[in-house]
């Protein structure tokens, strides 16, 4: 696992979040910028291999998810406002070791 398969990953499925990262704010931009959509199990393409004893894993991220900011009256911060859980959960399909990403979120 490296920087190059992290940031495929994200650039796959910000899109598909609907996120905007037009923001100048560096906490509300980029890979950080506020999710406005939550996703049912969706699968996550990738390069690489996923190490074995990850199958049947989940990953999961808890984090601010500030959707609401331009309400503040002042410049938004990161752990501001709304929260996320974020994961992935690596499917293993079958006896070969055939391992699926597959990325969810909720708002907390």
């Amino acid at each position: 696992y490296n920087a190059t398969v992290q940031d495929h990953y994200a650039k796959a499925i910000l899109e598909r979040m609907g996120v905007k990262t037009g923001s100048r704010n560096p906490w509300l931009s980029g890979n950080f910028a506020p999710i406005e959509k939550e996703l049912p199990l969706t699968v996550c393409p990738y390069t690489g291999a996923i190490p074995e004893k990850l199958a049947g894993g989940e990953y999961i991220r808890n984090e601010g998810n500030p959707i609401f900011n331009q309400d503040l009256g002042r410049d938004a911060y990161w752990f501001d406002g709304d929260g996320m859980l974020i994961g992935v959960l690596f499917r293993h399909l079958d006896k070969a070791g055939t391992i699926q990403p597959e990325f969810t979120n909720r708002f907390i």
